[in-house]
């Protein structure tokens, strides 16, 4: 089975509907495919368009982070947010999702657009 993991790399993207539902987890896949160290802005917006939450994830040149959006954000995003991406004034990265189900019949993958 292959996954859709990237359209390349962006400055701003954008992974619409995401949020896991109580059965499922969601996790984050960041590369930086460049040969300088990056900060990427993170932001989890709601449904309604309210943001609710903004981090800072530092990436080192050539290296990735993997994690789940709990752990990126500190807390649960609900299902049907957006997760936003920026990396000003840099070179792009490649940021994609991951979400499964907790019993493990169920896996997806979303590229971010722009």
């Amino acid at each position: 089975t292959s996954l859709p993991i990237s359209l390349g790399t962006q400055t701003t993207g954008y992974l619409a509907d995401s949020g896991a539902a109580a059965d499922e987890f969601q996790g984050l896949v960041l590369v930086n495919p460049t040969g300088s160290d990056l900060t990427v802005s993170l932001s989890a917006v709601d449904a309604a368009g309210s943001t609710l939450k903004n981090v800072a994830v530092p990436i080192g040149a050539g290296k990735m982070t993997v994690a789940l959006t709990t752990e990126l954000f500190g807390m649960e995003i609900p299902q049907g947010s957006v997760v936003r991406m920026n990396v000003p004034g840099q070179p792009g990265i490649i940021l994609s999702s991951i979400t499964g189900s907790i019993k493990g019949d169920v896996l997806r993958s979303s590229a971010a657009s722009n």
